[in-house]
């Protein structure tokens, strides 16, 4: 009561009272903006705002008499000129019948009339789907609702907050689950590693997804172009049963959807992934099976005659070999320096060898099948890398970084690798990319990153440590083991990494200082070397 007599008094002509409160609810989940089809937009930009509601408490039961007035003010928008139409009714605990009052392009006024009864917390006053022009370049309406009494003074205290009520969004998208397949080189690389139809085929998956907006577009095409060497494909098929067209040059494959011989409808397309098999030459015809990437462009039409691209030279995957390799981050080469590459086979074949290189113009360059691995042996490949690269570069001495892979199954060869200063004769450990060592060091630096996070105050930071316990204990054994043990100079160097990010992230002492957060965080005593 005492809250409706200071609205009572307010409406009186006393001093006018905060209390009363309303918000907008656009109905979503989350009261999440409603979504405007991009592609729906007229050329002057025009587009509807859906409806949204205007929650009250029962502070307006007092307040909000015939004869007051709802003002919108609108941002990122000017209300078109048919908004004031008198189809544009309120509706909810008041009505009205003639549309809006005024409208001003950025305000609309409405009238208030026929209270349906008395205002209770919760009570609704719906504004309807309301035409608007959009402004240049912007994508976000946002409404803001005030009270006017019924002679126009401003009410305080009931002027909600501005709310963004719709955005403008791209209505379609398109994502992959891309080619991967493994070129099986204990198959003379004519098959790909799996069973059955795997062996001879990958799949692309095409997920189209369309954003539920409103104004959405209607489709007229989607047309899909997989870029990659087609040369040894002998189909490009969907789920459908569709034939994607390969052109001459064997460069793409084409197919597009929602033409009158495609079976699929736009609903088709947001509901169903789309599988693309691409399958290679088999059997009697079987070759030799090349690495490579594939590209996708894709230009979705619109019966506005708008055009829209999803993707372009989207990454789509990538065919691969089945090998092992190392990647050497320094690598010198010259008439004084002897390069050091030995490869410990256990493979029951011989393995040929690529070497990548890059270039004195920062471009990496592919040497394919430079020499064999033997099989079951140690094979010594310094030389033969180093004179490859001298006879491709024209210069007999230089440094650069380099991949060794051997076409032989991953994990079937293991590489020392190193090199020996002629002049003096000694030698020097290169430092390999160690997949196990980058996967401890980043667990390492997950776990700082983890407790970096932390902002509040010591307790939470021991707290963190203590739930880190484990992790903390399975990072220092890979540090200790490797630290201890007689491996290569880069796992010593990655262990030794992983153990002073685990001093730094893991260890805090409270000096007492009155800190923002309320604790000091101290590295601990570097014992890592």
């Amino acid at each position: 009561m005492f809250k409706k007599s200071l609205i009572a008094l307010a409406l009186a002509g006393a001093a006018m009272s905060a209390n009363a409160a309303n918000t907008i609810d656009t109905t979503n989940d989350k009261n999440a903006a409603h979504k405007i089809s991009a592609e729906s937009l007229t050329a002057a930009r025009t587009t509807t705002v859906p409806s949204v509601d205007v929650v009250l408490d029962d502070a307006f039961d007092s307040l909000l008499v015939n004869g007051a007035k709802l003002v919108i003010t609108v941002n990122g928008a000017v209300f078109n000129s048919s908004a004031d139409s008198s189809s544009l009714n309120i509706s909810g605990e008041f009505t009205t019948t003639s549309g809006a009052d005024a409208n001003t392009g950025t305000t609309l006024t409405y009238v208030l009339a026929s209270k349906s009864g008395t205002v209770a917390d919760g009570d609704k006053i719906s504004i309807p789907a309301l035409p608007v022009i959009l402004n240049e370049s912007s994508t976000k309406v946002s409404y803001t609702v005030s009270f006017l009494t019924s002679g126009d003074a401003a009410t305080p205290g009931t002027t909600t907050a501005s709310t963004e009520v719709a955005t403008v969004v791209q209505e379609w998208s398109l994502a992959f689950d891309k080619l991967d397949a493994k070129i099986n080189v204990e198959d003379d690389r004519e098959t790909f590693v799996g069973t059955g139809d795997a062996q001879t085929s990958d799949v692309l998956t095409l997920k189209f997804g369309d954003v539920n907006t409103t104004g959405g577009a209607a489709l007229s095409s989607v047309e899909v172009v997989i870029k990659g060497d087609f040369t040894d494909i002998v189909s490009v098929k969907d789920g459908f049963n569709n034939d994607y067209v390969i052109n001459n040059a064997k460069t793409t494959a084409t197919f597009t959807y929602l033409e009158s011989a495609a079976p699929l409808t736009a609903a088709d397309l947001n509901t169903i992934d789309t599988d693309v098999t691409l399958t290679v030459k088999s059997g009697d015809d079987a070759v030799e099976l090349k690495e490579q990437e594939f590209k996708v462009d894709a230009t979705i039409k619109y019966n506005t005659n708008q055009s829209i691209e999803l993707a372009s030279d989207a990454a789509a995957g990538a065919w691969t070999l089945n090998s092992t390799s190392t990647t050497l981050n320094y690598a010198p080469f010259g008439p004084n320096t002897q390069l050091i590459v030995n490869a410990t086979s256990k493979f029951d074949a011989a393995a040929s060898v690529d070497v990548t290189y890059i270039k004195d113009d920062g471009k990496p360059e592919t040497l394919t099948d430079i020499g064999m691995v033997a099989p079951n042996a140690v094979t010594k490949l310094g030389d033969i890398i180093s004179d490859a690269i001298i006879a491709d570069t024209g210069s007999d001495r230089g440094k650069t970084t380099i991949t060794v892979s051997v076409n032989a199954p991953e994990g079937d060869v293991s590489f020392f690798t190193g090199f020996k200063d002629l002049t003096d004769g000694s030698r020097m450990e290169l430092q390999q990319i160690d997949t196990v060592a980058n996967a401890t060091l980043s667990a390492a630096q997950a776990a700082r990153d983890d407790l970096a996070n932390q902002t509040d105050g010591l307790g939470e930071l021991k707290t963190a440590i203590t739930n880190n316990t484990d992790r903390v204990a399975t990072l220092q054994a890979a540090a200790d083991e490797a630290v201890g043990s007689t491996a290569s100079t880069a796992s010593i160097a990655s262990a030794t990494a992983v153990c002073k990010l685990i001093n730094s992230s893991f260890t805090y002492q409270d000096n007492g200082s009155a800190m923002a957060n309320g604790a000091t965080v101290v590295p601990a005593q570097d014992n890592c070397e």
